[in-house]
């Protein structure tokens, strides 16, 4: 049990970088990539989120789901979305950068 509970814990100490010309290099090259993958990732996540909408009539139609197994369905994925950004939010924090 203390091996799942160690994951929580806060990731070691790592000194700053003192070197203002490497922290400019540093903060140039992860900028856009970072914003790149926000936007991406939020992007795929739209999109399926609307796609599934209108998925759902064929859904019902060729396998017979009812509206309750979909409205079940359709909680399932954001609730699965809500604890991937949970996840991401710890690992990121683990990161240490």
């Amino acid at each position: 049990m203390s091996g799942i509970l160690d994951f929580f814990k806060p990731a070691p100490h790592i000194e700053e970088i003192q070197d203002p010309q490497l922290v400019k290099q540093q903060y140039r090259y992860w900028r856009m990539r970072i914003l790149y993958s926000m936007f991406i990732g939020y992007a795929v996540y739209y999109f399926t989120r609307k796609s599934f909408t209108f998925a759902m009539p064929g859904l019902i139609e060729e396998l017979h789901f009812d509206k309750g197994q979909l409205g079940l369905l359709g909680s399932m994925l954001y609730i699965t979305y809500g604890i991937s950004k949970f996840a991401s939010g710890i690992l990121s924090d683990r990161s240490n950068h």
